[in-house]
């Protein structure tokens, strides 16, 4: 009998830019080990994917990561590569 093949879960790429902005921006937060944050964005993109995502026009996807906090994210082949992390104020504006 076939072996049943399983849905291998997603991985979250942060990237070094991405890394360094959340260092920038997060503000009590920017001590949280880089471990930790990929933790986060995989939980919240988990969430975000059951209720259905939404990309815009660039084929980005954007998460809250924390309340003032946005994460930018963009679907490869090797899973959700994080681009940079945003200020919701910059989400607005841009």
């Amino acid at each position: 009998m076939p072996r049943v093949m399983k849905p291998r879960p997603h991985s979250v790429v942060l990237t070094e830019h991405a890394w360094e902005r959340f260092q920038e921006r997060a503000g009590p937060y920017s001590r949280m080990p880089r471990r930790q944050l990929k933790r986060l964005l995989h939980s919240k993109l988990n969430n975000q994917l059951a209720s259905g995502v939404y990309f815009d026009n660039t084929r980005a996807a954007k998460i809250e990561v924390l309340p003032w906090l946005t994460a930018v994210l963009e679907v490869t082949p090797s899973g959700w590569q994080v681009l940079t992390i945003l200020y919701v104020d910059e989400e607005v504006a841009g």
